[in-house]
């Protein structure tokens, strides 16, 4: 059964002195589970089953006697300098025996002559019995140092044909790291003719000592021209299901698509639906989604968050989320509607942790000139109702808009008023809250309309001070909207009278609100 029907049994077996011992086969983790009376354990190896240990490539030369080097520059806890010992197979032909004792990183490759022009096949394979983190020395280097990171040498590489997954063994055993941070990052950045994306087909346990896997995919499609499909999640299912070590995951999807010029759909997140449904241990999530599809000039929808709707329902830690969507759709100057946060309305029910928010939606849209509607926040409305740790939430929708020209209407902040009601005693720090948020959105209409929001005054009631507030409305509505005439600053009188009762300092709180004398403290925003 999978992991959903296991757990439709929990009722019934909750309780029954007869249910311990009771064993099944889960066909998401392919593990055997036995029920102890409480919970269900786990009693396969920790890496569940393995896959056929290989990484092989397609590579296009376009002259006879052409060179490829083989790129070794693998940043597996972001370290570059790993050690390797391979049989290299160049288009099936007898194994090439090559290794390396890294102490320095190693920007060169294993270099090969193909005499013939064409598409050319690379099998690489761990010379003795797979031993973890046989293949952590390959992978491409962020910079162009050295042969095998070269714009040229990138360009050669077309396809990945073979599941990344065997490597994803490699960092928690190595010389002891329990760090898995950098695995797949920049390993297949600027291949502008790759056309087919990585992936991971084989489902497995990730080993219980792992904590860091921060900046696991980082930029490692960054700039692939050509790619037309995202990359395959769906081997990482089982993955951390009943992990309690994992503590940092930022950076995680940072970059993953940035500037693939003709993708046309998203990464599909469900795959990761269960990765904590068990787990307290989650600290960090900042910039989890940061970048991930900017730059996607041909994609029309925005990506799926539903995978990420049963995360953090029993998790009371995270304490970082800033820039989770920072920049995710910037520059996707097609897309027609924004991300819809519904499936996250829940992640915070338990939580009590929180503490930074800060930059969540910043330049989430920039530069999105298609965009109609603004990001809808209705689905936060209860986020924080029983959380009372919150401390920053520095620019949270700074320049979330910036440059949508087609938009019509300002985002409604209506639904952010419980926020403030439960939580004005830990809030610290609303720096640029609303800063630059519609700058130059040239079709925005706010005729009778105000842009002070009411749950300013919830927070002051509150009796606790908010010690940074400057530039909460800096630029909110920027320049150049042809709708409104380019004035002297509106005055702030009301205004002044609640946000000076938040705290020192109070300066700079109201630069250039907006240019269009527009009082935004008349019918607080009603």
């Amino acid at each position: 059964m999978n992991t959903d029907q296991r757990d439709a049994l929990v009722p019934t077996l909750t309780g029954n002195s007869n249910a311990p011992g009771l064993e099944i086969f889960n066909t998401d983790t392919k593990c055997v589970e036995t029920w102890n009376g409480s919970k269900w354990i786990q009693t396969c190896p920790p890496e569940g089953p393995r896959p056929k240990e290989e990484i092989r490539l397609t590579i296009k030369t376009t002259a006879p006697n052409e060179i490829y080097y083989i790129p070794t520059s693998g940043g597996v806890g972001n370290t570059y300098n790993h050690a390797y010992d391979w049989n290299v197979y160049f288009d099936d032909d007898n194994a090439v025996h090559k290794t390396r004792n890294a102490s320095t990183i190693d920007h060169n490759g294993i270099e090969h002559t193909f005499p013939v022009a064409g598409d050319h096949k690379i099998r690489i394979t761990p010379f003795n019995p797979p031993a973890p983190g046989w293949g952590n020395a390959f992978g491409h280097h962020y910079s162009t140092t050295g042969n095998a990171n070269s714009d040229a040498n990138k360009q050669k590489l077309i396809s990945i044909d073979a599941p990344l997954t065997t490597m994803v063994f490699a960092p928690q055993e190595e010389a002891g790291n329990t760090s898995a941070s950098y695995m797949f990052a920049y390993m297949f950045s600027y291949c502008t003719n790759l056309i087919t994306p990585a992936k991971f087909v084989d489902t497995y346990q990730l080993p219980s000592e792992v904590t860091d896997l921060s900046y696991f995919l980082y930029c490692t499609h960054n700039s692939n021209t050509k790619l037309t499909s995202p990359i395959d999640l769906s081997g990482l299912k089982g993955w951390l299901y009943d992990n309690k070590t994992i503590t940092n995951l930022s950076n995680f999807l940072y970059g993953t698509h940035s500037e693939n010029a003709i993708l046309t759909s998203t990464i599909d997140l469900s795959p990761l639906k269960d990765w904590f449904k068990e787990n307290e241990s989650i600290v960090n999530l900042s910039y989890f989604l940061g970048y991930t599809h900017s730059g996607n000039a041909r994609l029309i929808t925005s990506i799926d968050l539903s995978g990420l709707s049963g995360w953090f329902k029993g998790n009371t830690s995270i304490e970082s989320l800033s820039y989770f969507l920072a920049f995710t759709h910037a520059y996707s100057d097609q897309l027609a509607s924004p991300i819809d946060l519904d499936p996250i309305k829940g992640w915070f029910i338990a939580n009590n942790d929180i503490t930074d928010l800060s930059y969540f939606l910043n330049d989430t849209y920039l530069y999105n000139y298609s965009l109609k509607f603004p990001v809808d926040l209705t689905p936060l409305a209860g986020w924080f109702n029983n959380n009372t740790s919150i401390q920053d939430l520095t620019w949270f929708l700074v320049e979330a808009h910036y440059n949508n020209t087609s938009l019509t209407s300002p985002i409604d902040l209506i639904p952010l008023r419980n926020w403030f009601n439960t939580l004005g005693h830990s809030i610290a720090n609303l720096e640029g809250f609303l800063s630059h948020t519609h700058y130059e959105n040239t079709a925005l209409d706010l005729t009778g309309q105000s842009i002070f929001p009411d749950w300013i005054q919830n927070l002051t009631e509150s009796g606790k001070p908010i010690y940074r507030v400057d530039a909460v409305f800096q630029n909110m509505f920027g320049y150049d909207n042809p709708r409104y005439e380019d004035t002297a600053e509106p005055t702030f009188e009301d205004g002044t009278t609640y946000l000076s009762q938040l705290g020192e300092p109070t300066y700079n709180v109201y630069t250039y609100a907006n240019r269009y004398n527009i009082n935004p403290y008349n019918n607080n925003w009603k």
